[in-house]
């Protein structure tokens, strides 16, 4: 598996741990390969950014994932 990977479904099953009802996430709109990876885990998207990042004030686009006892 990729780091990457391993990470979201650390960070996925801490926020279970703590009883979170939702995770959320801030990706680039350009990272396409992310947000592939973001759609596998069950997040949908929940609104985008304009101007978000610094430098290239690349839009960014807000995912989130609603926790259930199943979900990974």
């Amino acid at each position: 598996k990729r780091i990457g990977t391993m990470l979201l479904e650390e960070q996925i099953e801490f926020a279970k741990t703590k009883r979170a009802r939702k995770v959320s996430l801030e990706v680039r709109k350009s990272n396409i390969f992310a947000q592939k990876t973001y759609y596998r885990f069950g997040f949908d998207i929940t609104g985008e950014k304009p101007g978000y990042y610094d430098g290239d004030h690349e839009d960014a686009i807000y995912m989130e994932k609603f926790l259930n006892d199943d979900s990974v």
